[in-house]
């Protein structure tokens, strides 16, 4: 009774201290992008361990990018967004000479491509879980229902390393305030938060992410969790399981449609965005993801 008591204690200060918009957890999302990078998308979680998470650098900065929108959005709301994520790709691709370069110095290398790609499949993992009314987290339950799936996700892949953002080099602190900087070229509504500003929201969300993984190891009611709180009427936790499987292959199906979009015609992010939204709204309607 005292554990669970914890857990519960414990996860009310974690709805408390995340902003207002909803997401996967950090977990999730990181194990979720090393999942599609490992072109696996029938394999469980557990091919995301440490002996073939990381088999390139430019593997790990784009886990590192699949959890940042939730860095960046307690700077600035606006950074967590589709369109940005694909100017920042493009930007990464041809404005910027942020790439892989091992100096020596011990930290993890900067990729600002592989980043910026894993950026939007962040946002991609987010249209699809909370896509409305039919999303798998729902406004009532989500972040007690994104706390359980990440146990679920710490639980089948024990050898997962979250990836975190002050392990790489200063050249991604560098290059995510020269993006910034750069888009209201883009975008004339948008207003770059400070260097201070994203600083403390990097210290933030990484302290964050430490508490969550002490309450991880308490929450043993995962599997009751995510039957009670399913978008879907679970009854049992195989079919809670279906429907977070279901979940990620349709944001499967939509990273590799918002990847044509970026890599084809002159890649804008603002038209790949809204085209990507509209093959997740027909995948929807068509009933495929719920």
């Amino acid at each position: 009774k005292m554990q669970t008591t914890a857990v519960l204690c414990f996860l009310l200060a974690l709805v408390s201290c995340i902003n207002t918009v909803i997401s996967w957890g950090p977990y999730t999302h990181q194990i979720f992008a090393c999942r599609y990078l490992q072109s696996t998308p029938s394999s469980p979680s557990s091919v995301c361990n440490a002996s073939t998470i990381y088999p390139s650098s430019s593997q790990s900065n784009s886990v590192l990018g699949a959890s940042s929108p939730d860095i960046f959005k307690r700077a600035n709301l606006s950074m967590h967004d589709l369109a940005f994520a694909g100017h920042m790709f493009h930007y990464a691709k041809y404005n910027t000479t942020s790439t892989l370069d091992d100096d020596g110095d011990g930290d993890v290398e900067f990729d600002a491509v592989s980043y910026a790609y894993g950026y939007g499949l962040h946002m991609i993992f987010d249209a699809i879980g909370h896509y409305p009314n039919l999303g798998y987290l729902t406004w009532k339950y989500d972040h007690e229902l994104e706390f359980a799936v990440d146990t679920y996700e710490v639980t089948i892949t024990p050898d997962f390393s979250l990836q975190q953002f002050t392990t790489y080099d200063p050249r991604s602190f560098d290059f995510m305030m020269e993006f910034s900087n750069y888009y209201p070229t883009i975008n004339s509504t948008y207003t770059p938060p400070s260097s201070v500003d994203v600083k403390l929201a990097i210290t933030s969300f990484e302290s964050y992410t430490v508490a969550e993984r002490a309450g991880i190891s308490l929450n043993y009611g995962y599997e009751k969790q995510m039957i009670q709180e399913d978008n879907y009427n679970a009854t049992t936790f195989t079919e809670a399981l279906e429907h977070l499987e279901r979940a990620y292959h349709c944001a499967y199906s939509a990273i590799q449609y918002w990847t044509t979009e970026m890599e084809g015609g002159d890649g804008d992010g603002t038209i790949a965005a809204s085209k990507t939204e509209s093959y997740i709204q027909s995948m929807f309607d068509a009933g495929k993801c719920s």
